[in-house]
């Protein structure tokens, strides 16, 4: 299509502004509106009220970024999902759990440190004592996701990977835990020192995961396989001290190599 036949299509209002221009203008507005309306229902008293106002917010948050509405309703969204973490249904505590983690993402800085402080108690506790595995689930991708972006240091950080180690070294746990949990806990690798990571976390954790390259579950094998790669990485990376694989046992490396072998066909 040429520009004159484009220009042709377009449809101005009576004060020459372009009428599609007009109706993305409105569209936003109700849109913020409509925030604003489902902000209020996370009061009410009936819990699938309360579900769908933090449905919505959380899904607009996914696909848009709604930074003046999160610093401005920052005390109500935090309360918010502090309640449905703590008194919410299993569908609440999931709902207000990824969405304490989109307002971190969203805010970032000093603003996503004192959102960790806040929830990550109440996450630590379902963490440790919930028997529903899918609320599990995403309370340890949400407790790392806050602890990634939150300016922490790094001994706080430490002490949350060892929250998600005890639960992936845990055979009692199910698998779907397992494997987010080393998810988390390969994501905040990245923000430790590397030096920490070749001389504490490579020889604590490196036979667990070649160990779980044979579990039956297909998520923790594939988690495990990451998390190996990024240790290995990292290690090369480390200049302060050569990585020397010959310290790992006879019996983890033959399996590690079987299955790096296997991968190739």
């Amino acid at each position: 299509m040429s520009r004159d036949q484009y220009s042709s299509r377009q449809t101005f209002d009576s004060h020459g502004r372009n009428k599609s221009d007009k109706d993305e203008d409105e569209l936003s507005s109700a849109k913020a509106v409509t925030l604003e309306d489902n902000l209020d229902l996370l009061g009410e008293q009936r819990g699938s009220t309360r579900e769908g106002a933090l449905d919505f917010i959380t899904q607009d948050m996914k696909n848009f970024y709604r930074n003046s509405f999160a610093d401005k309703n920052k005390a109500t969204l935090i309360e918010s999902f502090k309640k449905g973490l703590k008194k919410g249904s299993p569908k609440e505590q999931q709902l207000s759990a990824e969405g304490a983690a989109l307002m971190s993402l969203t805010l970032g800085g000093d603003e996503a440190e004192e959102i960790f402080k806040d929830i990550t108690p109440t996450l630590k506790e379902i963490i440790v004592n919930s028997t529903n595995s899918e609320v599990r689930c995403t309370a340890l991708r949400s407790i790392g996701m806050l602890t990634f972006i939150a300016p922490l240091d790094e001994n706080v950080t430490i002490s949350i990977m060892e929250i998600c180690a005890a639960v992936f070294n845990s055979s009692t746990n199910k698998p779907a835990e397992q494997a987010v949990a080393m998810h988390s806990w390969a994501l905040l690798v990245t923000t430790v020192s590397s030096k920490y990571t070749h001389s504490m976390l490579l020889p604590q954790h490196l036979s667990t995961f070649v160990t779980y390259l044979q579990n039956e579950d297909v998520d923790v094998r594939i988690s495990a396989g990451e998390c190996i790669a990024l240790l290995f990485e990292i290690a090369r990376l480390e200049e302060e001290e050569e990585f020397d694989i010959n310290d790992i046992d006879n019996t983890h490396l033959w399996t590690l190599m079987s299955c790096w072998t296997l991968s190739m066909l």
